[in-house]
């Protein structure tokens, strides 16, 4: 009859080495995902960027426009 002894020492190691590789599973699965996410963000910036530019230049472009019109209609030009 056998008898086998597990050292618990060792079987306590293999617990926090299976339990680490988890660990680094999963943060190299988060880093990805929040990487990821900054490129979304930083697409999302450059669009809303944009958009904003052209707004804000199409009206400055009728506010500038309007002016010179009540200008005209002020000298009856």
């Amino acid at each position: 009859m056998s008898v086998e002894h597990k050292d618990p020492i060792l079987e306590m190691l293999r617990e926090i080495r299976v339990k680490q590789d988890e660990t680094l599973e999963k943060q190299d699965k988060m880093d990805a995902r929040l990487d990821q996410i900054h490129d979304d963000c930083k697409k999302t910036a450059r669009t809303n960027g944009a958009v904003a530019g052209a707004i804000s230049g199409t009206a400055t472009g009728g506010l500038v426009s309007l002016g010179i019109a009540l200008i005209k209609a002020k000298f009856g030009l």
